[in-house]
């Protein structure tokens, strides 16, 4: 018996001793407990007072953000004590619990100060009740989606919980304030529309596929909302522009091919350029955005409308090569009828000066001697049918399907049997 009663003894003395062995200083403070049992309700309230940047390829948002808090202690409770609240040193936290809220989207965060640190802790005494704000720079994640850009909305959300309780231990709710912004805010990000929405006090907040407890949240979105005017005025009403000036062309004769193909091409390659401009200056991401998607009809309908020019031009040669056949024909049979079976020569001027002269065969000339191409400066190319200089080609040169309209060619043929028949007029 006295040796069961001395081993118990020397059990309670070395449980009391390894409780001893951690100093008080180092044991974290309690969470309080409510008077009423249950989670401790902690008030939050935001005021955005600043947007420094919205950066749309890494996805973020920097905001400057007032933070408060509030939180009831019944430990500290003097019913005696006067109505008001009593600033604190921030010191006064080390020994005392506070909550321990953070961003769930959080990059970095970032405190203010000028003499000492933006912040302050008051309590009332009255109640217990302790408030606690301070100032502090925020980067948040913010994923966006760029498919209709520009005319995108993007929603940043704020989302606030406990590091450390659960929802049964901790809950959230929003104070009388709520969140707020400041007054010329919209006025610092002219391109965008902002509106700032508080979520209601989420009870249950879990992680996808994570052994966290649920824990109570506080979410709050951002919404941003692109201006797309200035898109319209720099971008869109240009391409479209440029879209009606190709398709004015369509309206022009085929005639001037030169300057109606230089038009359509100088359209497409602006249009082009136009779109290297756009994308550079646009998010950057691995799909087709608005603006991708317009550029590509726009660069499409420009291709389209020289495909169609060029459908044009040639169904234009396919119905004039019976015409150019016929007037070949017309001129070949002239000229067996006046310049065949002679043979003449024509002697230079007195005064000096090497004039054409020509020579003709005694036998008739055979038009199956001749070679006419589209290529040639003459129709008339032959052993048979020669010229020295080459003065009465030149004026049946009208070969190129550039240069063949038909009342020019029947001025030329009217022109060459006129020369032709002065000249054998003088033989």
């Amino acid at each position: 018996m006295y040796l069961i009663c001395f081993l118990a003894l020397i059990l309670v003395a070395v449980v009391s001793g390894q409780s001893g062995t951690i100093p008080e200083k180092f044991l974290k403070p309690l969470r309080p407990d409510p008077s009423g049992g249950g989670p401790l309700r902690v008030g939050v309230a935001w005021h955005i007072s600043r947007i420094h940047h919205i950066c749309l390829n890494d996805m973020f948002l920097e905001v400057s953000l007032r933070t408060t808090f509030s939180w009831q202690d019944k430990s500290v409770i003097d019913s005696g004590a006067p109505d008001g609240i009593i600033p604190l040193h921030m010191s006064y936290l080390q020994t005392s619990w506070k909550p321990d809220l953070f961003f769930k989207e959080i990059r970095d965060i970032q405190r203010f100060s000028m003499v000492d640190d933006l912040k302050g802790l008051w309590l009332s005494q009255k109640n217990g009740t302790f408030v606690m704000s301070f100032l502090m720079k925020i980067s948040l994640d913010c994923p966006m989606k760029f498919t209709l850009f520009p005319f995108d909305v993007q929603t940043c959300w704020m989302t606030m919980v406990s590091y450390e309780y659960n929802e049964n231990e901790l809950s959230l709710e929003w104070m009388s304030q709520g969140v707020t912004v400041m007054k010329h805010l919209q006025k610092q990000i002219p391109s965008y529309y902002l509106s700032v929405r508080p979520g209601n006090s989420t009870i249950d907040f879990t992680c996808q596929n994570c052994t966290d407890e649920p824990a109570a949240a506080l979410i709050s979105a951002i919404r941003l909302e692109r201006r797309y005017v200035s898109y319209l005025i720099t971008t869109y009403f240009p391409s479209i522009f440029l879209m009606g000036i190709a398709w004015a062309s369509l309206f022009w004769t085929p005639d001037p091919t030169p300057g109606r193909t230089s038009l359509i091409i100088t359209t497409l390659l602006t249009t082009v350029v136009l779109y290297g401009i756009v994308r550079h200056l646009s998010p950057i991401t691995d799909y087709s955005k608005g603006t991708d998607v317009w550029f590509f009809f726009c660069i499409c309908f420009n291709v389209t409308i020289i495909a169609e020019f060029a459908t044009v031009i040639c169904r234009l040669i396919q119905r004039q090569i019976p015409a150019q056949c016929q007037l070949q024909r017309s001129m070949r049979l002239f000229a067996y009828k006046h310049c065949s079976g002679r043979k003449k020569n024509w002697k230079p001027y007195q005064n000096g000066v090497d004039q054409p002269f020509f020579y003709f065969t005694d036998k008739p000339i055979h038009m199956s001697s001749y070679r006419v191409s589209w290529k040639e400066t003459s129709y008339f190319t032959s052993r048979r049918l020669t010229s020295k200089r080459g003065e009465i080609g030149s004026v049946f040169q009208a070969a190129s399907p550039s240069s063949f309209p038909n009342l020019q060619l029947g001025l030329l043929v009217l022109l060459s049997s006129q020369i032709c028949e002065n000249f054998l007029g003088r033989l």
